[in-house]
């Protein structure tokens, strides 16, 4: 059976009954978040869905292995270094 009516037209993917996973699978939790956008008047423009794995059941090395961490802006960095400088704090790297 297809996971869902959107995947059936593009084939994303089937459903995997949990008695066909093998013995020491690492079975992750996700779940979908739906989201609507719209346009400028208000009107809805289309509507998104994404599938997000919950990360406390990924195991480190078997099902990822880099970390991605969050982009920081420059001018966050600024502020930051301006409050340091202002509170005369000592800084290293």
């Amino acid at each position: 059976p297809k996971s869902s009516p959107a995947s059936s037209r593009s084939d994303v993917g089937d459903l995997v009954p949990l008695v066909s996973v093998p013995a020491g699978a690492n079975v992750m939790h996700c779940h979908f978040v739906f989201a609507i956008k719209r346009k400028a008047d208000g009107s809805t423009d289309k509507f998104k869905a994404r599938l997000v794995a919950d990360g406390s059941t990924q195991k480190h090395w078997v099902d990822f292995n880099r970390v991605f961490a969050t982009v920081v802006k420059a001018l966050t960095i600024r502020l930051v270094l301006a409050i340091a400088a202002a509170r005369d704090y000592n800084l290293t790297s």
